[in-house]
C-alpha cells in the first residue's frame, strides 16, 4: 500500500492493483485457514480478529500514503472483499454473519471518514473544521493536524486551520450544567 504513488492516481474508475491482489492473496490465505480451522466459532473469531488488525494497519499506512487523491473507491473494494471472508470457498455462501457486517462496517467507517476529511476543501476554514467534528468525531487538536499533515499541508497553511478549530471547538462542547432549570 505504501508503495502505490496514490497522489499520481488521477482517474476514478476502476480498483487499482492493490486491491485485486489483497482479494487474491485475502481469498487464497482465507480459504487455507478455513480449511484448518473446522469449528465456525473459532474461524468467526479469525475473521473479527483480522477486520480490527487490518483497520488499524490501514490507518497507520495513510499516513505513508501522503498525499492521497482518491482512495475512498478502493477501500469500497476492500471492503467488500473483506466482507466475503467468512464464506470464501464455500460452494453455496451465505450472506455474512450481522455481527461481523457491523464491525467490518464500523472499521471501514474510520478509514472512510479520514478519506473524506482528506478531500474535504481547506477553503474556508470553518467547514473544515465543522467536517472534522461530524466526520471524525472528535476534538482533539493533534488528530485534526494529522488530518491536514495528510491533506499535504504545509506548516504555515496548517496553522490558520488550526486556529478556527480550536475557536470552533467550545461550540461543538455538550456542558452538564445541574444548575440550568
Amino acid at each position: 500500500m505504501t508503495k502505490i504513488p496514490w497522489n499520481n492516481l488521477e482517474s476514478v474508475g476502476d480498483q487499482s492493483e492493490y486491491v485485486t491482489l489483497f482479494h487474491n492473496t485475502l481469498t487464497r490465505c482465507v480459504v487455507s485457514v478455513h480449511k484448518d480451522i473446522t469449528n465456525n466459532r473459532y474461524f468467526r473469531s479469525f475473521c473479527d480478529k483480522f477486520v480490527e488488525s487490518f483497520v488499524s494497519k490501514i490507518i497507520n499506512n495513510l499516513s505513508k500514503c501522503k498525499p492521497i487523491s482518491e482512495m475512498l473507491l478502493d477501500i469500497h473494494a476492500l471492503k467488500t472483499s473483506i466482507l466475503e471472508m467468512p464464506t470464501m470457498g464455500m460452494e453455496n455462501p451465505a450472506p455474512p454473519p450481522t455481527t461481523f457486517t457491523k464491525i467490518v462496517n464500523k472499521g471501514i467507517g474510520k478509514i472512510e471518514a479520514i478519506l473524506k476529511m482528506i478531500l474535504t476543501p481547506h477553503d474556508p476554514p470553518e467547514g473544515l473544521s465543522e467536517n472534522y467534528i461530524l466526520l471524525i468525531g472528535d476534538k482533539n487538536i493533534t488528530n485534526f493536524q494529522k488530518i491536514l499533515e495528510l491533506k499535504g499541508l504545509r506548516r504555515n497553511e496548517q496553522q490558520q486551520l488550526i486556529e478556527q478549530f480550536q475557536q470552533r471547538k467550545p461550540k461543538f462542547m455538550v456542558r452538564f450544567d445541574p444548575n440550568i432549570d
